[in-house]
């Protein structure tokens, strides 16, 4: 099963909180993962920046979410518990619980619109979206990386292929092939070997 999206994590997690008791972070994300039926491997997925799972982030802004509508609140730190306003809400029995709904409570509003400024505000716009403000962000930034090497190579292949060894010794003595004038090796002979490498790569750079 594919990784659910933070807004569909927010009914089976307010419901997990529904005994009244405080639940830490751990608790209810093995709650929720075995609700969910997900496997190891997924559980594992990284973000584009490689920083935190994927499931536990969307947990993570689910629970931001229904805090800031006032559903849930901290017991301390890392431990929830759900308010009389979130057992309410269980009592509707709501088919849908997501960002529109949350939106009848004017904390929340006052929140999706930066009234609170000790707390990030989550941009409107990302409700559509099955990622998280921190997946659009990641991915976009690896987009970007790609796009910016691809352009890179482009323009690289148009130059001469004289001018291609150049920019490989360039780039390898940046790298600090030649810095180190201690080490073994002169730096005559390690720009040599530079250019001895970008001649052997330029063929093929060609054929691409």
């Amino acid at each position: 099963m594919a990784i659910p999206d933070f807004q569909s994590l927010m009914m089976p997690l307010l419901s997990a909180c529904a005994d009244g008791q405080a639940h830490n972070n751990q608790a209810l994300r093995d709650i929720l993962a075995r609700q969910f039926g997900l496997t190891e491997a997924e559980l594992a997925t990284k973000l584009p920046s490689g920083r935190q799972g994927v499931f536990d982030n969307r947990v993570a802004w689910a629970k931001g979410h229904l805090k800031q509508a006032g559903l849930i609140e901290i017991a301390q730190r890392g431990v929830y518990r759900i308010t009389a306003r979130g057992l309410e809400v269980l009592g509707e029995n709501p088919k849908t619980l997501n960002i529109r709904y949350l939106k009848r409570f004017p904390e929340y509003v006052a929140f999706l619109s930066g009234g609170q400024n000790d707390k990030p505000r989550l941009v409107e716009s990302v409700s559509p979206h099955s990622e998280t403000p921190d997946e659009l962000i990641a991915g976009g930034y690896k987009q970007l990386r790609e796009a910016l090497a691809a352009e890179l190579l482009e323009r690289i292949k148009t130059v001469s292929p004289t001018r291609f060894e150049e920019l490989v010794v360039e780039l390898l003595l940046k790298w600090g092939m030649a810095a180190h004038r201690k080490t073994r090796g002169t730096w005559l002979e390690k720009a040599e070997m530079a250019a001895s490498m970008a001649s052997s790569m330029k063929t093929g750079l060609v054929w691409m």
